[in-house]
Parts: structure tokens; sequence; C-alpha cells
């Protein structure tokens, strides 16, 4: 069901994930608006799924001085991002390998990232907190980190299915 569709609408428009999307847009947006002309933006996002994110911000990102990267851990949906991105000149599309953050890409991608966004994947971590610190570590100094996720209900039940593995960090786990 996630790769359908219907779910990708779901996750990209439905009241929850809409507002969580839209306000990583506007806070990426106003990052980009005030960046230093001389400097070029580096942008990580790992997302659940597809991400329409980058193709939202086309008009205020400059393209000639950003780096956006999509990282995604299945190497299907990698190859969907490419086939969608591929002539888009800042969005460069890499495979996640493990939690520690590793990107394994075609080009050369930048050493740290100004923004990184996690959009609705860091609950499927088996260690949140190992994830965060690998985020750290990539992150520029003077870095934004970006964590958009939502709590368990019937929309993230209907997308991600009742399985408890899709879900790991409950609120009792008292893990974060």
């Amino acid at each position: 069901l996630w790769r359908s569709p219907q779910a990708e609408a779901l996750y990209e428009d439905s009241p929850g994930y809409l507002g969580t999307r839209l306000a990583v847009r506007q806070i990426l947006a106003t990052v980009a608006a005030n960046w230093p002309a001389h400097r070029r933006l580096r942008v990580l996002e790992i997302g659940r799924g597809v991400s329409d994110l980058v193709a939202d911000l086309a008009a205020t990102i400059p393209v000639d001085r950003t780096d956006y990267v999509l990282a995604h851990g299945d190497e299907e949906l990698c190859t969907r991002l490419q086939s969608e991105y591929h002539d888009h000149p800042a969005v460069q599309v890499a495979r996640l390998a493990g939690e520690g953050l590793a990107l394994e890409g075609a080009g050369t991608l930048p050493d740290a990232f100004d923004v990184i966004i996690l959009r609705h994947w860091l609950h499927l971590a088996a260690n949140p907190v190992a994830v965060l610190a690998a985020a750290r570590q990539k992150l520029a100094q003077g870095g934004l980190l970006l964590v958009a996720e939502r709590h368990p209900d019937l929309v993230a039940d209907l997308l991600s299915g009742l399985d408890a593995a899709t879900r790991r960090v409950t609120l009792e786990d008292g893990a974060l």
C-alpha cells in the first residue's frame, strides 16, 4: 500500500501530513530567502516515501547555489526518484545505507549539510537516538535539523499498517 498513488496522496495531502509538509516547506523557503548569496545551501532530506518538497520549492530555492540531496533506503524508490529528478540541476538522489546516515550517490555529495530534514522516517529507526547523533555529525556548524513526525493514528496506521515494527518508538518507551 505504501507505494500506491493513493497512499502517496494521503502522505502529501491528508490534514495530518499536510501540516508538517507546509511547515517544513515554509521553514526551508525562509532559510533559502535569507541565505547568503555567496554560499551554497546544502539540504539533505530523508523521508519515508516520495517527496514533492523540492518541487514545491523550485521557485524559491536558487538552483545554482543549492545542493539538495534526497536520500532513501529503498533501492526501488531511489531509482524512481532518480528518474523524476534527473533533469533538476540542484537535486541528487542518494541511497541511505544504515542508521549511521551513510550516503551512497552517483555524484559528489556534500560532506556536511546546512539543513537536514527527517520526514516521517525517524520513527522507523531501531535506534532513533543514534540516528539523531549521526544527523548532528552531518550538520554544518549552525545547521538546522528539522524532524517532521506525527503521532500514531488511523491515517498513519492506514499508510504503514498495524505492524508494530513500523512504529518502533512510542511515548511509553521513553527512548527519546
